[in-house]
């Protein structure tokens, strides 16, 4: 009875198993290693890597539309040069979103996301100094 179970494999079994074709295969296409990336991520993994993508694209979405319509309804903002700069403020978004979302998530398949984890500990760790220092 003991010889038909499977072994259990922990989250880095099945990290490292995941990222196992990456590492053979140089010329993988992209659309392949997403789904053999896709297929075997862990839920926590997944969480990270495709879902808070999705909400912070939402989210900037959201605030790319509502914050320069809200600033302008608030403050009577239409005359051009004040339109001109609710325009100068949506570009100042997108940059700093897209600067935003390329730091959280690099580019490509092959990215790690413990990576991503440590550096965003790091960051919150210094946070945390900054305001334990005052």
């Amino acid at each position: 009875m003991s010889a038909d179970k499977k072994p259990v494999r922990t989250a880095s079994e099945k990290r490292a198993a995941a990222y196992r074709p990456f590492a053979e295969e140089k010329d993988l296409p992209e659309e392949q290693a997403v789904k053999i990336l896709r297929k075997h991520l862990p839920w926590k993994d997944w969480l990270l890597a495709d879902y808070m993508r999705y909400w912070y694209g939402l989210g900037s979405l959201a605030l790319d539309v509502f914050l320069p319509l809200q600033i302008a309804r608030w403050y009577h903002l239409h005359t051009a040069p004040w339109i001109l700069a609710l325009f100068l403020l949506l570009a100042a978004l997108l940059y700093l979103e897209i600067r935003i979302y390329q730091w959280l998530w690099p580019s490509g398949v092959r990215t790690r996301v413990e990576a991503e984890r440590r550096a965003l500990r790091k960051t919150f760790r210094r946070i945390k100094d900054v305001f334990r220092r005052d």
